[in-house]
């Protein structure tokens, strides 16, 4: 079984940015939220750098951090703490962000997945676990570089407040968001557009404000 080397490069916490007034400090989970354990779900993007003359853009962590504040404010109990098995606190909300490299290239990993790709691929000791992420996070997203040069964007969501819907959504409309952040369109983000293009649409996201 092959072994990958992971460097963790950095690792943040982003905050919600609400541009209306911040929403109530605690939210309450349903019966059936109460029900579930504090598992995982992943879900993982690989973008191949195709042209190795022309890399993919520079600012890609930036932009994702930024993209990520903008759209946790329309799904803020993820960025809360389950602090009960009645409640989040929603008091000092925030995500972390990590971004993270990988000794080996991108088909070494997608031509042959294994637990060792897993563990390096997802946010450490998340997937499909009942965990809490670092610092108790309830979403926790890895951006990880390739020595090809290509990148996956990795997510890792608490079933305690989502479900397989709602990690879908979320990744669409932060998608979305990164696209609108600038002049120029984000090549890796525009995959994952084409992607949820295909899945039912929903106008507003389920933890809309």
């Amino acid at each position: 079984m092959a072994s990958y080397r992971l460097k963790l490069l950095s690792k943040k916490f982003i905050k919600p940015s609400f541009s209306t007034t911040p929403p109530p400090r605690s939210y309450k989970l349903g019966l059936m939220d109460q029900l579930l354990n504090n598992v995982y779900m992943p879900l993982a993007f690989f973008f191949p750098n195709r042209d190795n003359n022309s890399p993919l853009p520079s600012n890609i962590p930036t932009r994702l951090e930024n993209s990520l504040s903008k759209v946790l404010a329309s799904y803020y109990p993820i960025a809360g703490r389950a602090v009960d098995n009645l409640n989040i606190d929603c008091s000092e909300m925030k995500a972390t962000f990590i971004e993270a490299h990988v000794d080996c290239k991108m088909s070494q990993i997608t031509s042959n997945p294994n637990v060792s790709a897993q563990d390096v691929i997802f946010p450490s000791g998340l997937c499909w676990r009942a965990s809490k992420g670092d610092d108790g996070s309830l979403l926790v997203a890895q951006l990880t570089h390739f020595n090809c040069g290509g990148k996956s964007l990795n997510l890792c969501m608490s079933h305690k407040v989502s479900d397989g819907l709602t990690l879908s959504n979320f990744a669409r409309d932060w998608a979305a968001v990164t696209k609108q952040a600038g002049t120029e369109v984000l090549y890796i983000i525009s995959f994952i557009s084409t992607l949820y293009s295909i899945l039912p649409s929903i106008k507003s996201p389920i933890y809309g404000i």
